[in-house]
């Protein structure tokens, strides 16, 4: 598995948006939506956005972009994770996750997300996120004097 920073998206994440709606999940086709309109390219100070691939087939995605939600510019998002079925439960997600947080910009003080059920939030908190209480995130990670190292979040 070989995971890269994208400065554009790839031809074939079409692949992904035909299999994340068919479980019912439409925010891989906004990630393209928002890309093409100039309202979300990853951009910014701090942002990023990874692929994952096996050989030559894109297996998933996964972005940091700042938290829109937080109305500060030192909290980051974790956005648009998205493996392939065929590579889930073989670390596609979490090298993408690890990925993210490694690759965090230093202004960033923690990372926030949102997940759609519970099954997803014990994905997250074995990389070391806790749930929180906020209308606007249900995990988040803070990020201040952390390392992430060996698959677990290690605080300094």
């Amino acid at each position: 598995m070989r995971i890269e920073t994208l400065k554009a998206l790839p031809g074939d994440l079409s692949i992904l948006i035909e299999q994340s709606e068919l479980e019912g999940y439409s925010f891989v086709r906004r990630l393209r939506e928002e890309w093409v309109a100039g309202r979300n390219q990853f951009s910014e100070e701090g942002e990023i956005l990874f692929a994952a691939r096996a050989g030559a087939c894109l297996a998933g995605v996964c972005g940091i972009n700042i938290d829109p939600y937080a109305k500060k510019s030192d909290i980051a998002r974790l956005r648009h994770l998205y493996v392939l079925p065929v590579y889930r439960s073989q670390g596609v997600g979490s090298q993408l996750v690890k990925s993210c947080i490694e690759s965090l910009h230093p202004k960033y003080i923690s990372v926030r997300l949102r997940v759609p059920n519970a099954a997803t939030g014990r994905f997250y908190e074995k990389l070391g996120f806790i749930q929180c209480d906020d209308s606007n995130a249900s995990h988040v990670l803070q990020t201040s004097g952390c390392t992430f190292s060996a698959g677990n979040t290690q605080f300094r």
